[in-house]
Order: structure tokens, then sequence, then C-alpha cells
């Protein structure tokens, strides 16, 4: 709330910058990835959303790309495109993990139902990504 207080944003406690053209290559921060001491702007964020409820009305100002997969991507895209709304994730220090978005995660989120695990998953992924790209979003790196 300090964080959405300060500015308007898009929250997760884990969150994926781009680092190539689509999906893959990435880097994680939060949590489950690179531990961040203050606050990192991503490309976007899953695992747990905070933002302003206004926000929301982003993910629907166009079609969705994939009724499968990706709504994390498509609500931090559309969000910045066509709000200017920035996605972040707040700090996660190593040395403490009282104030991580997760401490479990990595244990009952990698079970065989996880959609990660899901052949056309990281494929999907990169289709999204490649189309907001491709559409006008402008990724955290080139910004």
């Amino acid at each position: 709330m300090t964080e959405i207080e300060k500015e308007d944003l898009i929250l997760g406690t884990t969150g994926v910058r781009y680092e190539g053209t689509g999906y893959d290559p990435h880097t994680k921060i939060g949590w489950n990835g690179e531990h961040n001491e203050e606050l990192k702007y991503v490309d976007l964020v899953g695992h747990a959303w905070f933002m302003k409820r206004s926000t929301l009305k982003y993910l629907w100002e166009e079609d969705p790309i994939s009724w499968e997969n990706g709504e994390d991507i498509q609500l931090s895209g559309f969000a910045y495109k066509y709000g200017n709304i920035k996605t972040a994730v707040p700090p996660h220090p190593i040395s403490d993990k009282s104030v991580w978005g997760s401490s479990k995660g990595q244990d009952y989120g990698n079970d065989k139902a996880a959609s990660h695990w899901k052949s056309n998953h990281s494929p999907l992924r990169n289709e999204i990504s490649n189309t907001l790209m491709t559409n006008g979003y402008k990724k955290v790196i080139d910004r």
C-alpha cells in the first residue's frame, strides 16, 4: 500500500523482466528470483496482484490475445499502454523474508497442475508478449 500511495502501480510478489523479443528470455524478480532491496520495475507480475480497482479496466481495453494464459502479461501491458501505469515488485530483501510476498510458493506452486508445466505455456506467453510489443508496448529495458 505504501508503494501505491507514492505512485499508481500494479504490484506483484514476483515479476518478470523481458530481456529479448518476447517472454523468453526473461529474468524473474521477487520471492522466486532475483531478490530486490528496493522497488523494481518489471514487465509483468504474478502470484499476487495489488493495484487500484480502477486499473483493472485496462485488462479489457483490447480483446484478450488468449483466454488460456497471459492475463498477467495483458494486464501489465495494457495498463502501461493505455494508462501509463507501470508494474513493479516491492522489496524482497534476502535478509528479511518476513516482507516477502511468499515464503512457500516454491513448495506449493510446482505440482503437476501448475500452468507452467503445459507444453504450450512458453510458446503462448511468447506469442502474447510479441503481440503486445508489435502493437506498441515498450518493455522496461527499452523505456
